[in-house]
């Protein structure tokens, strides 16, 4: 029994693609998470074998699993076109390339592919591209068992993540409003002399908390300090 598990980052901006993926025997784990992968579909998240064009899927059996929700018609065309194709042509060219089994042994091993599209993404070339290396550098990594655990103690203290810099305008607004929430929390914790549960997602707090914040800032009602509060 068998079970290659890969992991790949490449490309910039929003069309960066980014893959997870196992690669295992039918019959062992790998294979229960290949038939559960097709068998239950969730809205949004519509789970697909990769195939170079219709009726040519690859081999290994290749299952792409969407790692963002889809939420419309543009998102679903790009994991339907070109990351599709691309996680295909890859699996296709490493098979060819000797990076995993060719011949009868194929046929016996299935891959998971968790594929990663980024709601802002436009350039289908570069999705593509993008996900062809990613899949690629993945099922090579899988069958070579990189990194090694003594390159991940060597990295672990000056590894760069490089995700917080493909953030979005949508995130960092909603970075903002969750910051401003627990600000004016703060605020009328010290008012009150009480702790107050977190506001985030009850609007009904939010608007009091404001209320009496404004309160403050109008001299209608007296500051606390925090140790007149303790």
């Amino acid at each position: 029994m068998s079970l290659y598990v890969g992991e790949a980052l490449t490309g910039e901006g929003n069309e960066v693609a980014h893959i997870d993926l196992l690669i295992g025997d039918k019959g062992g784990p790998v294979g229960v998470a290949f038939a559960n992968a097709l068998a239950r579909q969730s809205e949004g998240h519509s789970n697909l074998l990769a195939v170079l064009e219709p009726n040519l899927a690859v081999k290994p059996a290749t299952v792409m699993i969407s790692k963002v929700t889809i939420k419309g018609a543009g998102q679903a065309v790009q994991i339907f076109g070109p990351a599709q194709k691309g996680v295909a042509k890859a699996v296709a060219d490493s098979r060819g390339r000797g990076h995993h089994s060719s011949g009868p042994k194929a046929d016996e091993l299935v891959i998971v592919c968790g594929v990663f599209i980024h709601w802002l993404a436009e350039d289908n070339a570069k999705i593509e591209q993008y996900n062809y290396e990613a899949t690629k550098l993945s099922i090579e990594r899988a069958m070579a068992n990189q990194p090694s655990a003594a390159e991940v103690i060597e990295k672990k203290d000056t590894a760069d993540h490089p995700f917080p810099g493909l953030e979005s305008g949508r995130w960092r607004r909603r970075r903002r409003r969750r910051r401003r929430v627990d600000s004016l929390r703060l605020c009328l914790e010290m008012v009150s002399c009480r702790p107050v549960l977190s506001l985030r997602g009850n609007r009904a707090a939010l608007s009091v908390c404001r209320g009496r914040v404004d309160e403050v800032h109008s001299g209608a009602v007296g500051h606390r300090s925090t140790a007149e509060c303790l």
